[in-house]
């Protein structure tokens, strides 16, 4: 059967996701990796609100909160699937960058509405 993502999220540095799909009595064979490597500390718990499924826990590391945007993404082995995953975006370099897309998006508004108000006169 094949592995899949449930719900999932991150709170207070720890990512949980719920992984269905797999053998009930074992783990399933997952990581949260960044960059390609798997990230340490992670735990499985059978999870208790949906039967057969397990809880994975991982505590993100501080190296891996930094500027800009990293992508952490959830791992089935074997065969390297892409079963989900997140990114952290942080930093002065995200803070320029959603600045000038406010300010394109800004102006772009203000030509529709110039273009609206002409459309309404004629």
């Amino acid at each position: 059967m094949r592995l899949r993502i449930g719900e999932h999220l991150l709170r207070r540095g720890v990512f949980e996701a719920r992984i269905e799909g797999g053998d009930p009595a074992v783990p399933p064979d997952v990581a949260l990796c960044h960059r390609g490597r798997p990230i340490e500390g992670a735990t499985f718990a059978p999870d208790e609100t949906v039967q057969g499924a397990w809880r994975l826990s991982v505590p993100l590391p501080a190296h891996l909160i930094d500027d800009g945007v990293q992508s952490l993404s959830v791992i089935a082995q074997p065969g390297a699937e892409r079963l989900g995953g997140f990114e952290i975006a942080a930093g002065t370099v995200l803070e320029a960058e959603l600045r000038g897309e406010l300010e394109r998006l800004s102006a772009e508004l203000d030509l529709l509405k110039r273009a609206f108000r002409r459309s309404q006169r004629s």
